[in-house]
């Protein structure tokens, strides 16, 4: 591989950092249009079945590299930090 390949390949790993980086801010914009819904229809921030299904489903269209468990563990962590800025917009 010549330096320049790999400076190719290192602009397209930075692009898609980028990338992953706009969409979770986009995510966590949902789950804050989420928690309005949520206290509109008087229903708790954290629905435990929701997550673990939400999850199910993320790690069955999952085709590596990444294993699953480590796809279950990046997802739980993203998953967890929604919930956690829902819970810091309820806090007076």
């Amino acid at each position: 591989m010549s330096h320049g390949q790999l400076a190719e390949l290192r602009q397209k790993i930075s692009a898609n950092s980028i990338d992953i980086l706009d969409l979770l801010n986009r995510r966590a914009e949902l789950a804050l249009k989420i928690l309005a819904e949520k206290h509109r229809l008087d229903l708790p921030v954290f629905d435990p079945e929701r997550e673990e299904q939400l999850l199910a489903k993320i790690v069955g269209h999952n085709q590596g590299p990444l294993p699953d468990a480590v796809i279950a563990e990046l997802f739980r962590k993203i998953i967890e930090t929604s919930r956690e800025l829902q819970q810091q917009q309820i806090k007076p």
